[in-house]
């Protein structure tokens, strides 16, 4: 049994390199074109204003929401991200402060609002008069300062 010609080896090496390269390059494309709602962090827009959301996707992270936390800045919340519209109860277990919770479906209109819900509220529940596939936490007073009401659009700036 001999050696494999020198051309041969070279080409297999190119095919090895031509391989890699393009395994990389459908990596990165990958990462680039998965849906945005993955990041963390992102903004919605309702009248005109711009609000500084965490996203709220896994169970863990839907479970804690804002529990713990000691307070949210102006024209800051957390939207809870569900893969289908139903029924979502929410309550204050753990809550240091009041909320303004916005109640939003597929069609990103706003379909109910629990305003200035208390922590002292638990273990009471909330939950929207309609189906929903999206949920709003803000601050209390939220809502009132900037003229947010029931059929409002919510733009998704992912």
């Amino acid at each position: 049994m001999g050696f494999l010609p020198k051309e041969f080896v070279f080409i297999i090496i190119i095919a090895i390199l031509v391989v890699w390269g393009w395994l990389l390059y459908s990596q990165n494309v990958q990462k680039n074109v998965q849906s945005p709602a993955l990041n963390k962090f992102s903004r919605v827009k309702i009248n005109n204003v711009l609000i500084n959301v965490e996203l709220a996707q896994t169970l863990k992270e839907k479970t804690r929401g804002l529990s713990g936390r000691d307070t949210l800045y102006e024209n800051q919340g957390m939207l809870f991200i569900y893969d289908t519209q139903d029924l979502y109860s929410f309550w204050m277990k753990d809550m240091k402060f009041p909320l303004d919770i916005i109640w939003i479906d597929k069609k990103y209109q706003i379909i109910d609002l629990h305003t200035n819900v208390l922590p002292e509220s638990y273990p009471q529940t909330f939950q929207p008069k309609n189906p929903v596939q999206y949920v709003l936490e803000v601050n209390t007073g939220f809502c009132e300062k900037h003229n947010i009401t029931v059929g409002d659009t919510v733009s998704m700036l992912f």
